[in-house]
This record gives C-alpha cells, structure tokens and sequence, in this order.
C-alpha cells in the first residue's frame, strides 16, 4: 500500500517549512503532488522525493552564490 502524507508531514520530514513547498507550488518551480483530499495536497514517495530533490538544488545553488 502506498503511504501518503501531507504537506505538514513533508516538511518535517525534510526540515522545511510547509508555507515553503506551498511557494515553491504557487509559483509553479515544484509540480502538484497527484492527489488532493478535501482541497489539501497529499504526498506520495515519489512527490516527497522529488520535493526533497528540489530544495536540495535549491540549497546547492545558494551555496554556490555565497562563495
């Protein structure tokens, strides 16, 4: 059975903000996760993973800069 989970529970688990993977939809750098109950988004693997791969380029690229 797949695990979902929700925007709150991908930020702990990553360390980041959920207002931060909402941003990072809303301004379409980061595709919608699959699925949606009750107008929330809900997370896959697969979309939990692809959110972790995101901020950690983002992070590499703003590590990058600061040199």
């Amino acid at each position: 059975m797949t695990e979902l989970c929700s925007i709150r529970d991908v930020g702990r688990r990553l360390g980041i903000a959920p207002h931060q993977i909402a941003y990072a939809h809303a301004q379409e750098r980061l595709p919608e996760p699959q699925y949606r109950i009750a107008g929330k988004r809900i997370y896959t693997a697969e979309d939990v993973q692809r959110v972790a791969e995101y901020f950690a380029e983002k992070r590499r690229r703003k590590d990058s800069h600061g040199d």
